[in-house]
């Protein structure tokens, strides 16, 4: 009992003298996007539809990128796992995923330097 009311009278103490402070969200690894969203809302309708179908393309073409990159993986796993793995084969689907990995990088550069272009906002690396 005497552990169980020391306990509670150091949680009580704890949290009786804690600041109630606000999270600084700007640390957080979606600030960009958020920023992003806040400048493109300051774009006229005309221009937020123009992006918005130019993000919505970008975003339809680095997800099959992404299908297709996973779907090499998959088979370089499946390859590694065999008794007497195909050396040449693996070279072959690590080299197409490099090529498909150069591509995605290659579009989504494209994409941002239109937003960039078009409406003068400079997205960030991370997306």
């Amino acid at each position: 009992m005497k552990k169980i009311i020391g306990i509670l009278a150091i949680i009580i103490s704890t949290t009786a003298f804690s600041k109630n402070q606000p999270v600084n969200y700007s640390v957080h690894k979606n600030a960009g996007k958020s920023q992003i969203a806040k400048k493109v809302s300051d774009l006229k309708p005309g221009q937020q539809r123009q992006y918005k179908v130019m993000h919505e393309r970008a975003m339809d073409n680095k997800k099959k990128h992404k299908m297709a990159i996973k779907e090499i993986d998959n088979q370089i796993q499946k390859e590694r796992r065999n008794k007497k793995p195909n050396i040449k084969k693996i070279k072959k689907l690590n080299a197409k995923k490099s090529r498909l990995q150069d591509d995605q990088e290659r579009s989504m550069l494209k994409f941002k330097l239109e937003v960039k272009d078009k409406f003068g906002i400079k997205i960030a690396s991370s997306i």
